[in-house]
């Protein structure tokens, strides 16, 4: 199964029937994080900013690797990571970045296998 705009002449044309669903951010994590000034942490300041939102940042690794799955699939038809720890080598990033990331690979990828072993 090939996500994408490529079908079977004969075939209607199908949409993914993939769901995205916005995660469950923990409640330990602050929303306000002040990162030290020589880490890369802190290179990701928005100008004039001192703090990150680790709430939003969360919740966006997590999308990060929902796409980032989906992208593998397009491309390769496999999916490059294995484990969290490769999420970590992949992506290095605060803890609870590198978690939300593996979460969201992992729905993309449970959803994939799901419809292409339906097909």
């Amino acid at each position: 199964m090939y996500l994408g705009a490529c079908r079977m002449s004969s075939d209607p044309p199908t949409k993914p029937e993939l769901v995205y669903e916005t995660p469950i951010v923990p409640d330990n994590l602050p929303e306000e994080f002040t990162p030290a000034v020589d880490s890369k942490q802190h290179d990701w300041l928005v100008p004039g900013k001192s703090t990150l939102n680790l709430k939003e940042h969360y919740r966006s690794m997590h999308r990060k690797g929902w796409d980032e799955a989906l992208q593998d699939w397009n491309h390769s038809q496999t999916f490059t990571i294995q484990s969290r720890v490769d999420a970590a080598a992949h992506h290095a990033d605060l803890s609870s970045g590198t978690d939300a990331f593996w979460e969201g690979y992992q729905k993309a990828r449970s959803q994939v296998e799901q419809r292409s072993s339906s097909n």
